[in-house]
């Protein structure tokens, strides 16, 4: 493990990262997403940690977001951030939106 806290900002770009998607079906990355989701948000201000359950409930069951997926950064072959990316069709129908 590591204190992501300890990775400075404004570093530039870094070559060495790379993106993998989340496969759902291994429980090691619905660990992984968890742990980061919570190092992430932990000084939020009203912050609640979040299960492993709500963690994969929230990947499998989004009221929000129908179409979803997740991809990790990957730096030496260890998770160091992640990012969700999905589509709200309420939104877009309500915005007008067209995709």
């Amino acid at each position: 493990e590591f204190d992501l806290a300890q990775i400075p900002c404004e570093i530039g770009e870094n070559t060495q990262v790379t993106i993998r998607p989340l496969q759902k079906e291994k429980e090691e990355d619905i660990n992984m997403l968890n742990w980061l989701s919570n190092e992430c948000f932990k000084e939020h201000f009203d912050y609640r940690p979040r299960t492993i359950e709500e963690t994969r409930n929230s990947l499998f069951n989004d009221p929000h977001l129908g179409k979803q997926e997740c991809f990790f950064a990957t730096h030496n072959k260890e998770s160091v951030g992640f990012v969700r990316v999905g589509i709200d069709e309420k939104y877009n129908i309500e915005k007008k939106v067209k995709c």
